[in-house]
């Protein structure tokens, strides 16, 4: 028996023409249904926050170094020395120090910048503030237990050095900061990108 569409001055709706609408809207939710995934998986942020990645990064620009028999473990200051030498040698072993910190630090941002997946710049830098932390840390415990520790080498004073040497030793501090700021952000940078490349990639392949 047919339901008629009006009883009693009230207007029923129409059975086909609500399986039409439901039949729509199923077709339009699988529809959008690799959007609502990706936006799932990658969701739209802000200036991502920094935390353990950047430590992590740090941990990874460390290992290089340590692998290569430089002493720049926690502070490159061991190494500065070199630069205050005019002869081939000192030249030498200074640009080897900083291709193997640029390229440790590289690889540390990259690791900050991949583990964190958002704001590869400020994973860099975080790297960065690790080192500066773990180098501070380093010369106070240098200074502190230099007379007590054999084998740990002592920091020399400003009179020690005097001024050309302090000077040379100033530059070249901050040229090898500037180093691992530069690579540490690029580093970072670079891991974000592998994470929105694989996630295009992944989404344009269904």
């Amino acid at each position: 028996m047919e339901v008629p569409a009006v009883v009693h001055g009230e207007r029923r709706p129409d059975p086909h023409a609500l399986a039409h609408r439901a039949e729509q809207a199923a077709q339009d939710l699988l529809g959008r249904l690799p959007v609502l995934e990706l936006e799932l998986l990658v969701p739209r942020r802000g200036p991502g926050g920094v935390g353990m990645a950047g430590f992590l990064g740090w941990a990874v620009a460390l290992l290089l170094p340590a692998l290569t028999g430089l002493a720049v473990a926690a502070a490159p200051g061991g190494a500065l020395e070199d630069l205050t030498g005019g002869d081939a040698a000192g030249l030498a072993g200074s640009l080897g120090f900083a291709a193997v910190y640029l390229v440790s630090f590289l690889f540390g941002g990259y690791a900050a910048g991949r583990s964190a997946r958002f704001a590869g710049a400020k994973q860099g830098v975080a790297v960065w503030l690790w080192q500066l932390m773990g180098a501070a840390v380093s010369t106070v415990l240098s200074m502190i237990f230099a007379d007590r520790v054999p084998g740990l080498p002592a920091l020399g004073t400003v009179q020690a050095m005097g001024a050309d040497a302090l000077l040379w030793n100033v530059l070249a501090a901050l040229c090898v900061l500037a180093i691992g700021l530069l690579a540490a952000v690029l580093g970072g940078m670079w891991g974000m990108r592998f994470h929105h490349r694989a996630d295009r990639l992944g989404f344009e392949a269904r």
